[in-house]
């Protein structure tokens, strides 16, 4: 039989419950980080999943020509006809006005 050391085993009632306490402890920090990177990486898939769906609305438009008009309001208004006459041409889809959340000119 394995005899027990004084030392190794605990006097009082009150070091009994603390090293319970501390491995309960250690327990629970364990699973809160658990919980903590499981909720950090679905957070992150979430926003890479928003990104992929707000980029594959996208369409780019090569070689656009420049709208004529002076006032800013008026070459969006010809861009955005541009672009639903090109979509209904080419692509022979139905596009509304609404449908263009928004349009960026690249130089």
């Amino acid at each position: 039989m394995d005899k027990i050391n004084a030392k190794d085993k605990p006097e009082y009632f009150a070091d009994i419950v603390k090293e319970q306490l501390e491995m309960k402890m250690e327990q629970y920090d364990h699973t809160l980080q658990h919980v903590k990177s499981s909720l950090e990486e679905t957070r992150t898939k979430t926003l890479e999943v928003r990104d992929k769906e707000h980029r594959m609305k996208n369409i780019i438009i090569y070689r656009a020509t420049e709208p004529m008009a002076e006032r800013f309001d008026d070459r969006q208004r010809a861009d955005k006809t541009f672009c639903i006459r090109h979509l209904k041409e080419a692509l022979d889809t139905e596009c509304t006005e609404a449908e263009i959340i928004k349009k960026v000119r690249l130089g």
